[in-house]
């Protein structure tokens, strides 16, 4: 936003402009107090799992490149990331959870904000990324950031992503790789 002139291209993936309650203030209301409830460790990695990323997912063969060995599975390599994450408190501390998750729910760019950065940037630079089925972001927030980044006969690139959860540069890899590469060479040519 301070310096939108130094931006080649922007890639905004699984993001919002500011978070709107799309799911009925009660279950909105449950799921901010079940962030900050204390669970067991196995139980936080399944919540996050699920939050995250899609059950064909998870059940796939871990193909991480540059291994020693693959685990059984991509859900397998997840719980295992985040169980060493979570047990080192240098890695993971509360408090860097509570500032990001108040980052998270309290950060708000208004559309008039996001159109100026759009004219400053560009509007054939900039691409939203987005599950369909993104549980932590739900997927309307994409709508509305791709269209307040937008102007009548001009928009912003989009690529959502029918049935994928949060994770998609995960997921979808060589699609999104292909992505970024396609962003960096109309970034070039500007």
């Amino acid at each position: 936003m301070l310096v939108p002139e130094r931006i080649a291209s922007l890639i905004l993936v699984s993001t919002a402009a500011r978070l709107v309650n799309t799911i009925g203030f009660m279950e909105n209301l449950r799921n901010r107090i079940n962030l900050f409830i204390p669970k067991a460790i196995d139980q936080q990695i399944a919540n996050s799992k699920a939050s995250m990323y899609t059950p064909e997912y998870l059940a796939s063969p871990d193909t991480v490149e540059h291994v020693k060995q693959a685990f059984p599975t991509s859900g397998d390599r997840f719980a295992a990331t985040e169980l060493s994450k979570r047990l080192d408190p240098t890695v993971f501390p509360r408090t860097g959870f509570i500032a990001q998750a108040l980052a998270a729910g309290w950060h708000h760019k208004s559309s008039a904000q996001l159109k100026d950065m759009a004219d400053r940037v560009e509007r054939r630079r900039i691409l939203v990324i987005h599950g369909t089925n993104d549980n932590m972001i739900t997927f309307p927030h994409a709508e509305v950031l791709a269209t307040d980044l937008s102007v009548e006969g001009e928009s912003v690139r989009r690529e959502f992503f029918p049935g994928q959860n949060h994770i998609i540069p995960a997921e979808k890899r060589k699609e999104f790789f292909d992505l970024v590469e396609e962003m960096v060479v109309i970034g070039r040519k500007q």
